[in-house]
């Protein structure tokens, strides 16, 4: 019984074990039993559990080995210090650290010919506020992604605007022609003290009660036909945007 193998000739290596491993005989965390084996650049991290006359720390590898090269099974194996002589740069990924997502606290090979597992998202899928990404899957846990599309952005149009007047402030509203999201920031219009309002037409201004000039009522009346031939214009050209965008 053994981490890698329980019998093995020729040559293991780049191998490793992160498993438990018990057995009441022949019990070694890489390989058990051996024919002109060697053995290179293997790690066992697992607990070995033995049956009588045999110690765990004797019995990494089988005594009949004819080599054991970069082998490594005592330690804290969850470091890069534990692996002296090993290519982190070419063959290994380190054991989990900032440098890489594998999320395994071992080493992993570098080059497993799994690395072909990818999940992609279409381009289209892009919203105003998510880009998409084309992430890549291999079996030893690595993953890695990268930027097929970046988010698309607001595209803001004007959807409702309040007048300003004598007394208060007036507000233009944007909505995203997307995703019909209200903007949050509105554009403030100031008051415009000229700007009275006369509902009951006996030139007084019902907001600030002042008597209103004929010529600002003449003005007022122009004024309104302006702002009401504007929002016209506003809504026309509004739908033919979103009609546009869809």
């Amino acid at each position: 019984m053994a981490g890698i193998a329980g019998f093995a000739s020729g040559e293991v290596s780049f191998c490793g074990n992160a498993g438990n491993v018990g057995s009441g005989t022949n019990c070694c965390g890489i390989v058990a039993a051996v024919d002109q084996l060697t053995i290179s650049d293997c790690y066992n991290a697992g607990t070995l559990s033995i049956g009588s006359g045999y110690d765990a720390d004797s019995f990494p590898i089988a005594d009949a080995a004819a080599g054991n090269d970069n082998c490594v099974y005592e330690g804290n194996l969850s470091t890069k210090d534990a692996y002296a002589g090993w290519d982190f740069q070419s063959v290994w990924f380190e054991p989990i650290s900032s440098s890489n997502d594998h999320g395994f606290p071992y080493p992993m090979l570098r080059d497993c010919n799994l690395h072909s597992l990818t999940v992609s998202v279409s381009a289209e899928k892009a919203t105003c506020t998510d880009g998409v990404e084309e992430i890549t899957y291999c079996i030893c846990g690595l993953k890695e992604s990268k930027e097929i599309a970046p988010a698309l952005g607001h595209n803001w149009v004007v959807v409702n605007v309040k007048e300003a007047n004598c007394t208060y402030e007036g507000e233009r509203t944007y909505e995203c022609t997307r995703c019909h999201e209200e903007k949050p920031e509105k554009d403030i219009l100031p008051v415009e003290p000229d700007k009275h309002v006369d509902a009951d037409n006996d030139n007084i201004c019902d907001l600030c009660e002042k008597t209103i000039k004929e010529e600002e009522v003449k003005k007022s009346f122009f004024q309104r036909v302006i702002d009401f031939f504007k929002r016209i214009f506003d809504w026309i050209r509004n739908l033919f945007t979103r009609n546009k965008d869809n």
